[in-house]
């Protein structure tokens, strides 16, 4: 696991950055200035940030909450004093660590453009101490999630994309992702030890597979652009810490998503830096608010109404977990996806629980909810379609969807209808930096993944890859 280091990928975007004067400490510093507020005119900035989370209003001083697309966003956020700290030393609990590597084939688009994403995981050194009570308090998860281009995608996907996506056989469009599906088929094995293994997912990630032109898959074009990938955080830092006003003692997590953008520099050129995105896939939570009514809440209803084929399962059926799916357009998004449920900063949980938000009585929503499955014969309830929703978002896949949600009485967001549960994950991850079990490499142990990884996820993304594979 450790044979790639943060600095190492840190330092690959930097090298492509076409920014001779670019470091790798300066880029990560700009992307955490980002949480902060503005420097006020005639003070010197930290950094060069050209983003930070006062862009459209100022926060509210009590709540901390300015917004960012009409959402809230935390304004600023304690993660802000990482621009001040040395990433790159995984000796220290201000460095990083990879924890896990994942394949997600299943992502790819069935017109061939991709091939899906491949990511890895690094978790901050402070939150890996099991034993050390305020390690809980200072964590942060950084999974760098590229989208790698198809090398060899089909011959008319340019000139004739919609006869190309309509091919029932999506399988024969991604043909060219051949070569990486046998080089990460390999890595399982038995004679590969954990240290071959480790070489062979760094060559991946670092190198790419040259004689199949695939392109490393650490490149700054597989994290740029609408459907080009992302860079997303599970952040959780400085949780009453001393010493930082923004410091709060109220149970805040937040997730949130950053593409890298080029911006220009002083001298006429340009440069990258990594910049807040709008989580996809996350709409605003007030959007479900029944006392709510507004052009954007009633075109973000229609839009609900239009994907509740995908919501019931697709031709998975209203039973199948691995088969229903939600997306929506930009404008209904949140730049964050909160997993918090303080009363007094999170409103119980409704700042990132759709469901929390969502009145099961009242409100256009629920009414158009209940006529549309009335009219197409299903037994779910506006409730359930919108736990299904949920677990969609970061905040529902990650906690608000749990069977159990602060020990309480059983969790209305993990009843799915169907006959179907949400799989419980970590808490607050799928992945933990702080706890281990056992692989099946003799007596290493292994980063812990959730249920919901081991029983639900990975045999799903197992079986599609290997029906790629059987139609090669």
């Amino acid at each position: 696991m450790s044979q790639i280091t943060f600095k190492e990928v840190m330092q690959q975007l930097v090298n492509q950055s076409g920014d001779p004067n670019l470091t790798a400490k300066q880029l990560f510093d700009s992307w955490w200035d980002s949480a902060d507020l503005h420097v006020p005119l005639g003070k010197t900035p930290v950094t060069d940030a050209v983003h930070h989370c006062n862009d459209e209003s100022e926060p509210e001083p009590k709540t901390r909450l300015s917004t960012l697309n009409g959402f809230p966003y935390r304004c600023p956020r304690p993660e802000r004093i990482l621009a001040t700290e040395d990433p790159f030393d995984a000796t220290k609990p201000e460095g990083y660590i990879p924890i896990a590597y994942s394949n997600r084939f299943d992502l790819a688009d069935p017109a061939g453009r991709d091939c899906g994403e491949y990511r890895i995981v690094f978790a901050r050194v402070s939150g890996a101490d099991p034993n050390d009570r305020r390690a809980a308090a200072n964590r942060n998860l950084i999974i760098f999630e590229a989208r790698v281009k198809n090398p060899a995608p089909p011959v008319n996907l340019a000139s004739n994309p919609q006869q190309v996506q309509s091919n029932p056989n999506s399988m024969e469009n991604l043909r060219g992702c051949k070569p990486i599906i046998d080089a990460w088929s390999k890595l399982s094995n038995p004679a590969m030890n954990t240290t071959d293994r480790g070489k062979a997912l760094h060559d991946l990630y670092i190198k790419g597979i040259p004689s199949s032109n695939v392109a490393p898959f650490i490149s700054v074009d597989n994290y740029r652009g609408n459907g080009q990938g992302q860079i997303r955080t599970n952040q959780f830092v400085n949780h009453g810490g001393e010493g930082d006003p923004t410091a709060s003692r109220e149970f805040i997590w937040t997730l949130r998503e950053f593409k890298i953008g080029r911006v220009p520099t002083p001298t006429g050129s340009s440069s990258i830096q990594i910049v807040p995105q709008t989580v996809k896939a996350n709409p605003g939570t007030s959007l479900f608010d029944a006392l709510v009514t507004t052009t954007r809440t009633n075109d973000f209803i229609d839009q609900v109404i239009g994907q509740l084929g995908p919501l019931r399962g697709g031709l998975g059926g209203e039973g199948n977990i691995d088969t229903f799916s939600y997306n929506n357009p930009d404008r209904f998004n949140s730049f964050e996806s909160d997993e918090s449920s303080d009363a007094n900063i999170s409103a119980g949980g409704k700042l990132g629980s759709v469901l929390m938000q969502f009145d099961a009585e009242r409100g256009v929503l629920f009414g158009r909810l209940q006529q549309a499955l009335l009219d197409q014969g299903s037994k779910l309830t506006p409730s359930q379609v919108v736990a299904r929703l949920q677990t969609q978002t970061c905040a529902g896949c990650h906690r608000f969807s749990n069977r159990d949600l602060n020990g309480a009485a059983a969790n209305p967001g993990n009843d799915l209808g169907g006959g179907l549960n949400w799989t419980q994950s970590l808490g607050f991850t799928q992945e933990s930096e702080r706890d281990f079990e056992g692989g099946p490499d003799g007596n290493a142990s292994r980063f812990l993944i959730s249920d919901l990884l081991k029983d639900v996820f990975l045999p799903a993304r197992l079986d599609n890859m290997r029906r790629f594979m059987a139609q090669q």
